[in-house]
């Protein structure tokens, strides 16, 4: 009888340990799933109630003409930023290079931003496209050159949604170059400028 006892005991406690290792091996393959899920969602940057969306950002059009000749200029663009307001998503920032600015208008870059509202943009400038150069500007005047580093900022609440396009405002900022005479001016016409934003 003792025997046959020990031997009941023997098989429960074989099932209670298969049983319990079952239940760890399942816990462990839902906990993988679900950290390779979480891994999944931050690599695509997803957040729940806060998606993020390709966005095209561009220059806006201007007119600028000094003595018959329209104004134009090319910037060495290191990185562009885009500013949240108190409850908007974090700051991001995006590389860009070499980018024109001409009359119709120019594209800056193509940007995955997390949907929400913004307030400021900032273009950061610096020699980062092969040469010393910074900003090249050419109008009725000449040809004129900046080494420096430079920044543009653009002010305005906006919200950023699915087929957002934002336009940065430039019609002051080019109306400004067409004036210069030599490339020290060009230095404090981007100091001084502040743009504005428009989404469509």
């Amino acid at each position: 009888m003792s025997k046959i006892l020990n031997i009941f005991t023997l098989l429960s406690l074989t099932l209670i340990v298969s049983t319990y290792n079952a239940c760890s091996d399942l816990s462990t393959k839902n906990n993988a799933e679900e950290s390779l899920k979480l891994s999944d969602d931050n690599n695509s940057g997803t957040v729940v109630g806060n998606p993020i969306s390709a966005k095209g950002v561009y220059f806006s059009k201007y007119s600028a003409i000094n003595n018959n000749n329209e104004t134009l200029a090319r910037l060495c663009i290191d990185k562009i930023r885009f500013l949240e307001g108190q409850s908007g998503p974090e700051t991001q920032e995006f590389s860009v290079g070499e980018v024109e600015l001409i009359p119709e208008g120019s594209k800056l870059i193509d940007v995955k931003l997390k949907e929400g509202k913004y307030t400021k943009i900032e273009i950061i400038i610096k020699p980062k496209c092969g040469s010393k150069e910074t900003v090249i500007v050419k109008n009725g005047s000449g040809e004129f050159v900046s080494e420096e580093d430079l920044e543009l900022k653009f002010n305005g609440n906006f919200k950023v949604q699915d087929e957002t396009v934002i336009s940065l405002e430039i019609q002051k900022l080019m109306t400004e170059l067409g004036k210069i005479t030599n490339y020290e001016i060009i230095d404090e016409v981007f100091r001084k400028f502040i743009g504005t934003i428009s989404v469509e």
